[in-house]
């Protein structure tokens, strides 16, 4: 994982002294919309950073909770956009696991190229 660039700590500072209260939603909400419009913060993949890592910081253990699951599912989705393989997750057995059988085809494929 790379270092976090000061601009977004300085977002993520700041953000967190204005949050209002209320639920998660309402507060990812509002940090999204403070961090797209902040002058110093431009890279969306920082304002992103920065509103989730302020929300983080001010939510409960049972929203950090929530939020950390959110960001797995977002990851996960990425992984597979970008081809990669991915985790195994056991919530419903349908009689075959597909990130099991992705995983598999991936190492069939890795062990038949010279």
């Amino acid at each position: 994982m790379s270092e976090m660039p000061n601009s977004t700590r300085l977002l993520i500072f700041e953000l967190v002294q204005e949050m209002p209260k209320g639920d998660t939603a309402t507060k990812l909400s509002w940090a999204f919309k403070k961090a797209r419009q902040h002058w110093m913060v431009t890279e969306e993949s920082e304002q992103f950073q920065g509103a989730v890592g302020a929300v983080y910081e001010t939510s409960t253990k049972e929203e950090k909770t929530r939020i950390r699951a959110n960001l797995s599912q977002i990851r996960a989705a990425s992984d597979f956009m970008a081809g990669k393989s991915l985790p195994v997750i056991d919530l419903i057995d349908y009689g075959f696991n597909i990130a099991q059988l992705w995983r598999e085809s991936s190492e069939k494929k890795e062990t038949t190229q010279p």
